[in-house]
């Protein structure tokens, strides 16, 4: 497979920009542009330049621009030379040192020098550029991402505020559920208690024979209140509990089941199954 190495890092190089002068490819950290900047010159990729041609190029306009023919016939800058005479018989002689640096000195170097690093601070200046429209670009990008964000912040603050009125309603359904939970038990006692109530003339018997007239029967006859179904379960429930629990006495009196630790003891009156619990 055929690669490209960049003509500065000497590094493989896939994408990246090709100099329209020396038709050598970099990278475009090596050469000096960024990848967005570097797609932003449109049409004027085709003619980019890398750092040393166009460097090559401000000296070649310097020397071809501004190189003329002095009166003596030497070269020289016209804005130097240009109406002077140049006649360095007429002027007055300096010491030796100062002819010797007189001597050494050239405007044309000088001027070139400045013209190079001219170019060099216009490559700069492009660079610098370039860098600002990224971070115009940037900027734009942080905006957008900022509205967007700010979007999801208020859909987020709808959402939550939605959720606090469910909860809200939830809350006062609860409430209501509560009462009804109330209400419920009520009329539920009331009806363990008319059950009860419509009982409350009538007696149970037991052990009383099928058939009378058997000579020498003498089983014991038991005459109990007549308990509703609720209250039979309660008072087996409290004679179990008692007898685990060590209590003297279980009993029933008026309908009501009745339980006793001692002689000493208070009664416990057990009306409903959360009264079990007194039995300690």
């Amino acid at each position: 497979m055929f690669t490209t190495k960049c003509a500065m890092c000497k590094e493989v190089v896939g994408h990246g920009p090709e100099c329209s002068a020396c038709k050598l490819k970099y990278h475009f950290r090596c050469g000096g542009i960024s990848e967005r900047g570097f797609d932003r010159l449109g049409l004027a990729r085709d003619t980019w330049k890398c750092n040393p041609c166009r460097e090559e190029d401000a000296k070649s306009h310097t020397v071809n621009d501004d190189t003329l023919l002095t009166s003596d016939g030497t070269p020289g800058h016209s804005r130097f030379f240009s109406g002077f005479n140049l006649d360095h018989s007429s002027t007055p002689k300096q010491s030796g040192m100062n002819n010797e640096a007189q001597s050494d000195w050239s405007p044309r170097e000088d001027l070139n020098d400045i013209l190079s690093k001219m170019a060099v601070l216009q490559s700069q200046f492009s660079a610098i550029h370039l860098i600002q429209s990224d971070l115009k670009q940037v900027t734009k990008d942080t905006a957008d991402l900022k509205l967007t964000v700010n979007s999801r912040l208020d859909d987020f603050s709808e959402r939550v505020t939605a959720i606090e009125n469910r909860v809200s309603v939830l809350e006062t359904s609860k409430t209501d559920l509560d009462e009804i939970k109330n209400i419920t038990n009520r009329i539920i006692e009331d009806s363990y208690k008319n059950e009860q109530w419509v009982r409350r003339s009538n007696i149970q018997i037991n052990g009383i024979p099928h058939k009378v007239g058997f000579v020498g029967a003498s089983n014991r006859i038991y005459i109990n209140d007549h308990l509703s179904t609720r209250n039979k379960f309660l008072l087996q429930q409290a004679r179990i509990m008692s007898k685990k629990k060590n209590y003297a006495y279980c009993w029933v009196r008026n309908c009501t089941v009745m339980v006793r630790r001692s002689d000493n003891s208070p009664v416990l009156h057990i009306t409903t199954e959360d009264d079990l619990k007194k039995i300690v």
